[in-house]
């Protein structure tokens, strides 16, 4: 189930941004990260700001204190996501998302489920193309219970080759579902295959079907042993807690994991100058309301000049952001139907700092072809703000229909 999340940045010193998501389970949290510190920061323990230290194993720790409700978010990011997935093994990240609810060495099969359930909690988890994540939301009194358990399924999970399977037909049945039976589903993959050149993010965050049903359990186990550690993780505790009473329960819990092998900087492809228009178009039975969009890469917050990125995302609110924008309002007066008002997409990619190959897709909100007229000049898009006139050239942009 496709949709929008924070993600975690690959170190607490980028600021989040908001990529893709997939997966059974899924949540949302958005928070702004200060640099990574050893010791908790007392200037910070006022509501809302969040405290950061570092375990002896290399896990990254963010505390964000609100005493409104008696209540506690704890959450475990891991920096992997399906665009750190190795070439033809597509959909292992969120694959594995899936495994992480299976039996310990420690736990039974469920039992994890159970526990959250007894104490009127709840617990989910999704996977990006960036991250994977996992969270709880208790009582305060059930913290160390939580960081009990995710320590454990961290390192001592139990994968036979009948969990594999198993869990592995369950997902081919969620692409099933979720995406092959949703026309719209399948034009949104077939844009990203098409919009990125080079690119991970192109790839579909469930994976390509003929590549989920290969998956087995060498390629999970090695995966696990690659990506799940400390040292590959961020702890997130939002809620009716302290630094100093998190730092004690972390230490207690995922303190006693062994730090893994440092892993490699992740490097994503550089995104080469894109200077053809493309289309893609898809004909379904099932659709009643044709729908028509058009997509351009541009530049990410990393990359772009100063105030380029801020005038890129103020154009989309301007055009699209609402039923006061300039698209839903122009198409009121033109009596052109919209269904609601379509904010324009900004999904930025994130990759490591520095790097060209950073860029987000800016897309016009999708516009019934059926009743479909020349926007007025006041609306054209490389009118609004210079660095739309940059970015959005028709030669370089992609047609969705």
């Amino acid at each position: 189930m496709p949709g929008t999340q924070p993600i975690i940045p690959l170190s607490l010193s980028e600021l989040p941004s908001k990529p893709r998501t997939h997966g059974l389970r899924r949540t949302s949290v958005a928070t702004e990260l200060g640099g990574a510190r050893t010791a908790p920061v007392p200037v910070a323990w006022e509501d809302g700001k969040a405290t950061d230290f570092v375990l002896d194993n290399g896990m990254e720790v963010v505390v964000i204190p609100n005493h409104r409700a008696p209540i506690v978010s704890h959450m475990v990011w891991y920096k992997i996501g399906s665009a750190d997935e190795p070439p033809g093994k597509s959909g292992i990240a969120h694959f594995f998302e899936h495994l992480m609810f299976k039996a310990t060495t420690n736990h039974a099969a469920g039992e994890f489920d159970r526990a959250v359930f007894e104490i009127g909690g709840s617990q989910n988890a999704f996977t990006s193309s960036d991250y994977t994540a996992f969270y709880q939301t208790v009582a305060p009194s059930a913290l160390e219970l939580m960081m009990s358990f995710e320590a454990d399924r961290m390192r001592n999970l139990i994968l036979t080759d009948d969990v594999v399977k198993t869990e592995r037909d369950v997902v081919i049945e969620e692409r099933r579902s979720s995406t092959d039976t949703n026309p719209q589903d399948v034009l949104h993959e077939e844009i990203d295959a098409t919009l990125w050149q080079n690119q991970p993010y192109r790839i579909p965050i469930i994976g390509w079907m003929q590549e989920i049903e290969q998956l087995n359990r060498v390629d999970a186990t090695a995966f696990y042993e690659k990506y799940y550690w400390p040292n590959n993780s961020v702890l997130i505790v939002a809620g009716d807690v302290e630094p100093e009473t998190v730092k004690v329960l972390a230490e207690k819990t995922y303190g006693k994991v062994a730090r893994g092998p440092d892993l490699p900087p992740r490097i994503r492809p550089v995104e080469p100058e894109q200077n053809t228009r493309r289309t893609v178009t898809l004909s379904d039975a099932r659709v009643s309301v044709p729908s028509f969009s058009t997509q351009w890469v541009v530049p990410s917050y990393h990359t772009a000049k100063p105030g380029e990125a801020e005038a890129l995302d103020l154009l989309s609110e301007i055009l699209g952001g609402g039923n006061r924008s300039r698209l839903y309002q122009a198409s009121l007066s033109s009596k052109v139907s919209l269904p609601a008002p379509a904010p324009i997409s900004r999904a930025p990619c994130s990759t490591t700092p520095g790097s060209p190959s950073m860029a987000r897709r800016a897309a016009m909100p999708s516009w019934p072809i059926s009743k479909r007229r020349p926007l007025p000049k006041s609306l054209a898009l490389p009118r609004m703000v210079s660095a739309a006139r940059n970015w959005a050239r028709p030669r370089s942009a992609l047609c969705a229909i």
